[in-house]
């Protein structure tokens, strides 16, 4: 029963890490369409500025960055419930899921190592 509740939550946070993503999409194009203001280019710019404080102010950054690691939690539980369903009926399969689990873990930590030791990594992660 608790495989069910893990792959139930990988379920819920990869679809919030979904929806996350269209909406943060949407926020994005609302925020370019309506970047330029009517008027001068002194209030246009006030109001770019403007906008742009909004969006520090809001941690929108911050907010858009917690999707991905939704997904990525996503990933670790949906990995942990298959192998924990497949050890009762094939411990051999098993070995396999759990391997590839932990090889995409070790990917993951070694390419965010390697961003946080060398600013010029192109694997950067927030």
């Amino acid at each position: 029963v608790w495989f069910q509740t893990l792959a139930y939550a990988s379920l819920s946070f990869s679809l919030l890490a979904a929806f996350g993503a269209v909406l943060g999409k949407q926020w994005l194009r609302f925020y370019k369409l309506r970047r330029f203001g009517r008027g001068s280019l002194e209030e246009q710019g006030k109001s770019r500025q403007q906008k742009f404080d909004s969006l520090e102010a809001w941690h929108f950054d911050a907010v858009l960055q917690t999707f991905p690691v939704l997904l990525e939690i996503s990933l670790l539980l949906f990995g942990i419930s298959l192998a924990s369903y497949v050890w009762t009926q094939q411990r051999t399969i098993t070995s396999i899921i759990i391997a590839t689990t932990v090889l995409g873990l070790l990917f993951h930590w070694c390419t965010l190592l390697a961003s946080l030791l060398s600013p010029n990594c192109p694997f950067q992660t927030p």
